[in-house]
């Protein structure tokens, strides 16, 4: 299997994708996470943690001494540098690990998902059945409907000011 080296300045837990100070190396901490997860071997090194691994390595050492800290992070795959001075995203990450069916795979399943979700939400009956609607009150007949339709579209030209002085819908004054 692949193994992805990472040397980067600092380190973002993956439980704080969402930290505010680094949002992109969180992001990319997960993506190195979600590789582990899918086989690939990883290893890391933070110039603050395991200065000594900067050294060791030829590429990284000699990148560092033409080009400072501002060539991290360096990432090799298999011994071969493939990205450095900013964050691959887990698109390339994946495809250089050999993982990129699995990442497709993964988003081709939250699509769908996403898809259902989304189908249930824009139809509510749907969700609940043919005879009530997202409350799960029984579903007024077609003439109320309309009139219910009518009405919030007049009041949306009110409280907007779109349209002026509206007047009453018909349906309003002959519904029973």
């Amino acid at each position: 299997m692949t193994t992805v080296e990472v040397f980067a300045p600092t380190w973002c837990p993956a439980a704080y994708v969402q930290h505010d100070d680094e949002p992109e190396a969180c992001h990319f901490a997960a993506d190195v996470e979600w590789l582990a997860a899918h086989g690939v071997t990883v290893v890391r090194a933070t110039l603050s943690e395991q200065p000594g691994r900067f050294v060791e390595h030829d590429a990284v050492r000699f990148l560092m001494n033409v080009l400072g800290p501002a060539v991290l992070p360096v990432v090799l795959v298999d011994g071969f540098m493939r990205w450095h001075g900013s964050f691959p995203t887990r698109d390339q990450l994946a495809a250089w690990a050999g993982v990129d069916a699995e990442l497709a795979a993964e988003r081709a399943e939250a699509a769908v998902v996403h898809e259902q979700q989304a189908a249930s939400e824009a139809s509510p009956a749907a969700a609940t059945g043919p005879a009530t609607a997202a409350s799960g009150v029984p579903a007024a007949s077609g003439v109320l409907e309309a009139v219910a339709r009518d009405a919030v579209a007049a009041l949306d030209r009110f409280v907007t000011g779109h349209g002026g002085v509206q007047p009453v819908p018909s349906s309003l004054l002959h519904a029973s």
